[in-house]
């Protein structure tokens, strides 16, 4: 969209200046482009944020896992299956604050009550059974470097994906984009605002989605255990 950041034209109004452009203006595309989450049927992905036991003469028994619907749907009586263990259970509850909803939809922050007692802890992802990702140790994924520090091979870093963090070191580095051809060139490391593509090998499994079929669970940054600074950001492949 050819617009002027000068004068204006083409963000809100057309403006008198690019009358040889017939397209819509930014802020029309803006409102015309689907919302997130339209655009075809998504699973299930629940991260668990905390797991709620308040332990008072009231609630002695209670036990929820609170957290943030990130896609699709869940309903009392669905069948789920907790991530990375994999053990199953269903829906007993669904609670926001104090009133009881019959289903979830995506990016409501409820809290799900379960059937059985199963193990969950913060950072386990509830799914919808027969609709897991895989539980993975190693993930390959395009990253953008972040800090004036270049990624080392050697140095330990720390990955939070979703609720869950695991330490975590790059193992090979497959390419990095030249931004000047737009060209894929051959790389041992990657400095600030580079992209690349690396292996990244975790202590910890999680549940990894392709940023393609799922933005919040096909996402991460990677942290700087020294500095606690977001050194990368990266998209699962």
């Amino acid at each position: 969209i050819p617009l002027s950041a000068l004068t204006g034209d083409m963000v809100v109004e057309r403006g008198d200046r690019l009358g040889w452009y017939g397209g819509p203006t930014l802020l029309e595309l803006l409102e015309a482009a689907p919302a997130a989450h339209t655009e075809s049927r998504e699973v299930f992905r629940f991260p668990v944020q905390w797991v709620c036991r308040p332990q008072t003469p009231d609630h002695h028994d209670f036990r929820g896992f609170a957290g943030r619907v990130e896609s699709g749907e869940i309903a009392v009586g669905d069948e789920v299956e907790v991530l990375p263990s994999g053990r199953t259970s269903r829906v007993k509850e669904i609670r926001l604050g104090d009133a009881r909803l019959r289903e979830a939809v995506s990016e409501q922050s409820v809290t799900l009550l379960l059937e059985d007692e199963v193990d969950v802890s913060r950072g386990d992802l509830l799914v919808r059974a027969g609709e897991a990702p895989p539980v993975v140790r190693s993930v390959e994924a395009v990253v953008c470097w972040l800090s004036e520090r270049p990624l080392s091979t050697t140095r330990r870093y720390l990955v939070r994906h979703t609720t869950r963090e695991s330490k975590a070191q790059v193992s090979e580095i497959g390419w990095r984009l030249d931004l000047g051809a737009l060209e894929r060139v051959p790389a041992d490391g990657l400095a600030m605002n580079d992209i690349g593509r690396v292996t990244l090998r975790l202590a910890q499994p999680i549940a990894a989605d392709r940023y393609a079929e799922n933005r919040a669970t096909g996402a991460f940054i990677v942290i700087d255990e020294a500095t606690n600074d977001t050194v990368a950001a990266g998209m699962i492949q």
